[in-house]
């Protein structure tokens, strides 16, 4: 894995469409992968991959929405009424 595979916090959090410090609840809560402690600060990173492969898991997990269906009126119908 090359440096340029790892994501930052910040980056995660754009992808993820949310911020910075929910990435890291949801990594303590156990809802999102732990990240790779980079240096001797420890700063976070993520390897993209494991991050694309929660992301498209998401994605698998939601039900697909019934569609409503709108009854399209008949506008030579609605003439006939009235």
């Amino acid at each position: 894995m090359s440096k340029s595979n790892l994501l930052s916090k910040l980056l995660v959090a754009e992808l993820i469409g949310c911020h910075p410090r929910t990435i890291m609840r949801h990594v303590n809560r156990g809802n999102f992968p732990a990240p790779i402690r980079m240096g001797d600060h420890g700063h976070p990173r993520w390897d993209a991959e494991v991050v694309q492969e929660w992301i498209t898991e998401q994605k698998g997990e939601r039900q697909p929405k019934e569609s409503a269906t709108v009854e399209q009126s008949d506008p030579a119908s609605d003439d006939a009424r009235r």
